[in-house]
């Protein structure tokens, strides 16, 4: 799970969860930890970008059409003080963000 906030004070969380028997629990660990630091040090592969900005283009055409959305879109907004039309650079932004990894 990614959590990211603005105010009052910026902060961001990677939470990760699985379930597994007890005898399992230092190998994934030390799977998880390791992905972790390839992510840290490599950044993300091309290719999940890729899959996750398609998968993400779906998904937010879905979206845009409940007022649910448009409803937490625009309290996010105010609230962080960010301005009401930044989802319209929002394409934009993602073709740069294998250019920020």
């Amino acid at each position: 799970m990614l959590g990211t906030k603005k105010y009052p004070k910026q902060w961001y969380s990677f939470e990760i969860q699985f379930g597994c028997a007890p005898q399992n629990v230092d190998k994934l660990i030390a799977s998880a930890l390791d992905e972790v630091s390839k992510l840290r040090n490599d950044g993300p592969p091309q290719e999940n970008i890729d899959k996750w900005r398609a998968e993400d283009k779906v998904t937010m055409q879905t979206e845009l059409n409940t007022n649910i959305f448009w409803l937490k879109y625009l309290n996010a907004q105010l609230e962080n003080q960010e301005p009401i039309t930044q989802l319209n650079d929002r394409d934009r932004l993602f073709q740069q963000l294998r250019q920020i990894t």
